[in-house]
């Protein structure tokens, strides 16, 4: 499962939702709140978490894919980045099958 979970601004504070589901969201009061459950279920389900500012545009975005529930973090400009430092894991784990 390869869902990326975000936290956004929405009509009723800030929603927690996860990409390819059902419209599947959580709201909450505040953004701290938004994004503790954001991470909370990002690094449950070892997958990406995108936060959002007030006005929709990317503030952050944390990797939880390393098996220690800790996230490897990178801000907006970092996105292209962070598909190349994936690649090179995967290509990591390939090795060990010689």
């Amino acid at each position: 499962m390869n869902r990326t979970v975000h936290v956004l601004p929405a009509d009723r504070g800030w929603a927690v939702t996860v990409e390819d589901t059902d419209g599947a969201t959580s709201h909450y009061p505040s953004q701290e709140e938004a994004i503790a459950a954001g991470r909370e279920k990002a690094s449950k389900d070892q997958v990406e978490l995108v936060i959002h500012g007030p006005d929709g545009q990317v503030q952050q975005r944390t990797r939880y894919d390393g098996g220690d529930g800790r996230g490897h973090e990178g801000d907006a400009g970092d996105a292209g980045d962070a598909g190349d430092a994936g690649d090179g894991g995967a290509d990591g784990g390939g090795d060990g099958g010689d």
